[in-house]
């Protein structure tokens, strides 16, 4: 406390959370709603707060009109929570959803397609569209399954693509730097 005094200005130390992804989740359901996480603790005899929170990735407000599922990050209190989540899903709603670790991925830049940036940050001067590697903003694509890769020049898939070998290639690298991102469950002192 007095180190924090000390600093002679605002702190807030947060307790350190871990996230999922929450798959296929109904967009109809509230899951912003810090009522709806304690009533899923309930039903998933999980300890109180141990879901922290739980919001879309996609807003559904952005979603096609005839879109009914969606994915969320759930960030959870504890480790052995969350691996329990990953082992066994849980149960909204009565629908049993499927969890998963969030790892990280490679950063790409949604303006010029280029990795290791963001849009806010980048200085390319011209956007370059994600589907098909033009010179226009991913937005005004019109060209009907026309695709191609701006990192690696590939006609067969879009700079989006998961199979994309440069995303790849990128994500084994973040594999090796971050140990636990390959693994499928968080780290604890628990027994398996």
């Amino acid at each position: 406390k007095r180190f924090l005094q000390a600093l002679n200005f605002s702190v807030t130390l947060k307790d350190k959370t871990y996230t999922l992804i929450a798959q296929y989740v109904s967009i109809n359901l509230l899951i912003e709603c810090p009522g709806l996480l304690r009533l899923v603790e309930g039903k998933n005899h999980l300890e109180d707060n141990s879901l922290v929170s739980m919001h879309w990735i996609k807003p559904p407000h952005k979603c096609l009109p005839t879109q009914m599922m969606a994915f969320a990050i759930l960030q959870v209190n504890n480790a052995t929570t969350a691996n329990k989540l990953i082992k066994s899903g849980l149960y909204i709603d009565q629908q049993l959803i499927q969890v998963k670790k969030d790892q990280k991925e490679p950063t790409r830049c949604a303006k010029c397609q280029c990795y290791s940036h963001i849009a806010c940050n980048c200085s390319a001067s011209r956007d370059m569209c994600s589907t098909c590697a033009d010179n226009h903003r991913t937005i005004k694509y019109n060209t009907y399954k026309t695709f191609r890769c701006a990192s690696c020049c590939n006609n067969n898939h879009a700079s989006w693509s998961r199979s994309c070998p440069e995303f790849e290639q990128r994500c084994s690298e973040l594999c090796t730097k971050y140990l636990e991102n390959s693994l499928p469950y968080f780290p604890t002192t628990d027994t398996w």
